[in-house]
């Protein structure tokens, strides 16, 4: 077995740390990234009423108006199942919440 040099030892520790350094810089900024989608989207505030539409219909309405973009499965979500609904100045989030009984 061969034998790891000073020089080569710290080459090699000197290379994690970089690694390490560079995964906490972009863990650190996806956190970050994440934090600032969710409170754009409890600043964005809608007022709509519908009558006997589709979830989806109410979902494609929200995007359309906020530029936000849905996505879902639809073994998940019966998007086709008819809704009444009316949200004055709400949260993106409350709507949502609401609209899928959370």
């Amino acid at each position: 077995m061969e034998k790891v040099s000073k020089n080569e030892e710290r080459y090699i520790f000197s290379h994690l740390c970089k690694v390490f350094l560079a995964f906490i810089l972009i863990t650190g900024l996806g956190i970050l990234n994440g934090r600032a989608d969710d409170s754009h989207a409890q600043e964005t505030r809608l007022t709509f009423s519908v009558k006997n539409s589709t979830v989806k219909s109410v979902l494609n309405r929200i995007e359309k108006s906020t530029g936000f973009s849905f996505m879902y499965e639809n073994n998940v979500i019966d998007v086709n199942s008819k809704v009444d609904f009316e949200a004055k100045n709400e949260s993106i989030e409350s709507i949502l919440e609401r609209l899928f009984g959370g």
